[in-house]
């Protein structure tokens, strides 16, 4: 969380940014007040232009989970998509109707930062969101640039019989046994600690993880790995479900970052099974446009992929996981 003084609209939106980890496109953003206090903030896609109430009372189920939200700064991301006036104004009436309307609203377009309301004449440059006191506090804190399923590189068979063979050795896992789970959270959680501590990829963890793609069973609970230390049979589907608030953030963040580094070493089904994990990893942080993009791809390669369809759904829904409420520099 940035200590730095907000005193000006590039201010406000170098604070978001280092909420969410990451510069948005082609949304609307919110930080949900406690009267002056930032409690979370999220990101929400721009709706189609005609699913403006429908569109506005999502958001507004969004606010109302979480308790003593009693107003919000809006920032809306301006790309090849906008949100519409209209839109604001409804979404503005909803969040009035329960109490948290909108405080501040700010446009981000064409390298502007503007008074959503106002006549341009307080328009700032982009740059200076960077060269505030918060957004250099946003260079430093943020050590990556989000992942992008476009920056994956093409299939490499380099590791192919190695992968082969981990993945015959791991067809004796049992998904029932309790043993055996706990089991590939140690391992897993290893090959993520050596990775944190080595700065690098491995082949060894490469051969590891494509192995693990090859199985539905196993690629979930490496899902559930990155997120939590419960591989109970009950924490399975709520952690898939974004029902589940990631434990440590910091290890989540290098443990998505070491399966992104391994995607291009696993083909086959095994492929979609990765890019439906990463694409989890976005939408578990409130990256649902990216996420997609993962999505549309593993489908692709893999049609009828069940999982894939399952969360284009539920994003489709407009359902935020847990995670995406939750500030990660808290």
């Amino acid at each position: 969380m940035s200590h730095a003084k907000i005193t000006n609209q590039a201010d406000v939106v170098a604070h978001l940014i280092t909420s969410l980890g990451f510069t948005p496109t082609s949304s609307v953003a919110l930080q949900l007040l406690d009267g002056t206090k930032v409690l979370a903030s999220l990101r929400v896609d721009v709706a189609e232009t005609g699913d403006t109430s429908v569109w506005a009372h999502q958001v507004v189920s969004i606010v109302e989970r979480l308790e003593h939200v009693t107003g919000v700064i809006l920032i809306s991301f301006e790309d090849d998509k906008a949100m519409t006036s209209h839109q604001y104004e409804e979404l503005g009436d909803q969040l009035a109707r329960i109490g948290a309307p909108i405080r501040r609203s700010i446009l981000v377009t064409g390298g502007m930062v503007i008074d959503y309301e106002g006549d341009s004449t307080d328009a700032e440059q982009w740059n200076t969101v960077q060269t505030s006191p918060v957004g250099l506090e946003t260079h430093f804190q943020l050590s990556k640039s989000a992942m992008h399923v476009a920056d994956i590189p093409a299939y490499e068979n380099r590791l192919e019989r190695e992968a082969n063979e981990q993945s015959e050795k791991m067809q004796a896992f049992d998904f029932e046994s309790d043993e055996h789970r706990e089991n590939l959270h140690t391992e897993f959680t290893r090959l993520v600690t050596e990775y944190h501590e080595g700065g690098q990829l491995t082949d060894q963890m490469a051969i590891w993880v494509a192995g693990a793609m090859q199985k539905k069973s196993t690629r979930d609970l490496v899902a559930v790995a990155t997120a939590t230390a419960d591989m109970s049979l009950d924490s399975i589907a709520n952690t898939l479900l974004g029902d589940t608030v990631v434990e440590d953030r910091e290890f989540f963040d290098h443990a998505i970052e070491m399966l992104f580094g391994c995607a291009h070493y696993v083909a086959g089904e095994a492929s979609a099974n990765i890019l439906c994990l990463l694409g989890w990893a976005c939408w578990m942080t409130g990256r649902g446009s990216e996420a997609q993009k993962f999505l549309i791809k593993a489908g692709t390669q893999y049609p009828g992929h069940r999982l894939s369809e399952l969360l284009t759904t539920l994003i489709a829904q407009g359902k935020l996981p847990a995670t995406a409420l939750i500030d990660p520099q808290g």
